[in-house]
């Protein structure tokens, strides 16, 4: 199965000049674990909460720069890319998300280890979820 039906458009994101605190109220404001941070349309990092409890623990204020904590590499996904594939890459990786490009190399949203474990909660279009504790 293709990732493209499970990625979540991009709508939250970070700008080169956020601080720590900014990009740690987005993350908290939205319910979300990372967020990728761009210079203007071009990406150029992502930011996690363990990136921010690694800057806290090694004694960077709020704010400082998220640029000097964000993790600078250039894995991505493709809409087109197999779900099996993209969670094998994330393994690998030691990451929870990717952020998706289009062919033009444009962020068109992210792909979460939260959304390929809705893979396995939900096999089938249409069946509900997993109850809590089954």
């Amino acid at each position: 199965m293709e990732i493209g039906p499970l990625v979540t458009p991009l709508v939250v994101s970070a700008q080169t000049g956020d601080t720590l605190a900014v990009v740690a109220r987005r993350l908290w404001a939205q319910g979300i674990g990372s967020l990728p941070i761009f210079e203007g349309t071009r990406l150029v990092g992502m930011i996690s909460e363990r990136d921010l409890v690694t800057a806290v623990a090694l004694g960077a204020t709020a704010e400082a720069a998220a640029t000097a904590h964000m993790s600078r590499w250039a894995a991505t996904a493709h809409p087109g890319d197999d779900c099996a594939e993209v969670a094998r890459r994330m393994l690998e990786l030691g990451v929870r998300h990717l952020p998706v490009v289009d062919g033009g190399g444009q962020v068109v949203g992210m792909v979460s280890a939260r959304d390929l474990l809705e893979l396995v909660a939900r096999p089938e279009p249409g069946l509900p979820a997993l109850a809590a504790g089954a």
